[in-house]
């Protein structure tokens, strides 16, 4: 076991501040399943990351990000995304999720669990990880792909 993995209290705890923020600012929250996604970003000096709580709905197949500050006290931007926005939606071979829309980019992780040292909320989130990753490949990666014919009409591929 890793010496700086989360403790079940204390992932309980993150759980716990994750749902609070979201339900004081996602109408019908009930509605949504809830994963804590990463942004690393690579300065010169250090690693900076950038989180997102995320909910996402099986059901309607939308997702909304939530972008927090780096205090991760309160929400700086809200993004709600239907699966009929999307243009472009993938997921690398290093367990990086990209997802395009007319009007944003979003490249993030979901990782099974956060490290109690990397200035995040410690959280577990294997069964969660999965969940999001059957959500993103079934809801997301269905774009279909269109061919523009040459007097300009669009066949599907």
């Amino acid at each position: 076991m890793l010496k700086d993995k989360p403790s079940r209290r204390e992932s309980n705890e993150s759980t716990a501040k994750i749902k609070k923020i979201i339900s004081s600012n996602l109408e019908n929250f009930e509605r949504y399943k809830i994963v804590y996604a990463v942004q690393k970003k690579k300065s010169l000096f250090k690693k900076e990351y950038r989180t997102y709580l995320t909910a996402y709905n099986d059901r309607t197949k939308d997702i909304v990000f939530l972008k927090m500050d780096s205090e991760i006290k309160k929400v700086e931007e809200i993004s709600e995304v239907e699966q009929d926005d999307v243009i472009y939606a993938k997921i690398t071979k290093d367990n990086k999720y990209k997802l395009s829309t007319h009007n944003k980019e979003f490249e993030f992780e979901v990782p099974e669990f956060i490290l109690k040292n990397q200035n995040l909320l410690p959280i577990l989130q294997k069964e969660e990880s999965e969940a999001f990753r059957d959500f993103f490949e079934n809801a997301l990666i269905t774009i279909k792909k269109v061919k523009i014919t040459s007097v300009g009409k669009k066949n599907n591929v």
